[in-house]
C-alpha cells in the first residue's frame, strides 16, 4: 500500500510515532545541542579559518571531544528535551488516524484492486502521475522499444560465450 501511496501526487504516509522515531528525533536534538554548545564556547573568529582548520587535519581524533556547558543556553535546552519527550509521550498514547480523507480512501482501495488491471508510473518526461491500462502499457512499450533510431542490439550472438567466460574467471 505504500508504494501505492509514494507514487499519487497528494498522498503522504505518516509516519508512526515510534522508539524509533524518537530516536531519530532524540540524535537530531543531541547534534543541535552539541553544536550550539560549541558555538556558545568558541571565541569570535573569521568562520573560514574554524572550516580550514578542521578540514586540513589529516586524521580524526581518536576521542570525541564534548563542549563545556554554556550557562546561557543549559535552561533551553533542557526545556526543548522535556518537551519533546512530552510530545513523544502524548503522541504515543493517542491513537493515530489515517490522514486520508473519505473520498481518498475509497479511491485508494479501488486502486489497490485494480493493479492487476492498471499500471501506475511516474512519467520520465515531466514527473508527472500516470494510470494505464496494462494492455495499452504493453503496447506502447512494444512501439517504443521496436523504434530502431533510439535502441539497439546492446550486445551481438556471441554473448553467451562471454558469459560463460566470465563465469569460468569468477
Amino acid at each position: 500500500m505504500k508504494a501505492e501511496l509514494g507514487l499519487g501526487p497528494s498522498f503522504a504516509v505518516a509516519p508512526a510515532v515510534d522508539q524509533e522515531l524518537l530516536n531519530s528525533v532524540m540524535c537530531g536534538f543531541y547534534k543541535f545541542a552539541y553544536q550550539a554548545r560549541w558555538r556558545e564556547n568558541a571565541p569570535p573568529t573569521v568562520p573560514d579559518r574554524i572550516t580550514s582548520s578542521v578540514t586540513s587535519t589529516p586524521f580524526p581524533r581518536t576521542s570525541v571531544l564534548t563542549p563545556k556547558p554554556a550557562p546561557a543556553l543549559e535552561p533551553a535546552l533542557a526545556s526543548l528535551e522535556l518537551n519533546i519527550m512530552q510530545a513523544y509521550k502524548r503522541q504515543s498514547k493517542a491513537k493515530s488516524g489515517s490522514n486520508l480523507t473519505e473520498r481518498e480512501r475509497r479511491g485508494l482501495k479501488m486502486l489497490v484492486c485494480l493493479r492487476k488491471e492498471l499500471r501506475y508510473n511516474i512519467s520520465d518526461k515531466g514527473g508527472d502521475f500516470v494510470v494505464l491500462t496494462q494492455t495499452l502499457d504493453k503496447k506502447l512499450r512494444r512501439e517504443h522499444l521496436s523504434d530502431t533510431t533510439i535502441y539497439g542490439r546492446s550486445s551481438d550472438d556471441r554473448s553467451p560465450l562471454y558469459i560463460v567466460g566470465l563465469r569460468t574467471v569468477l
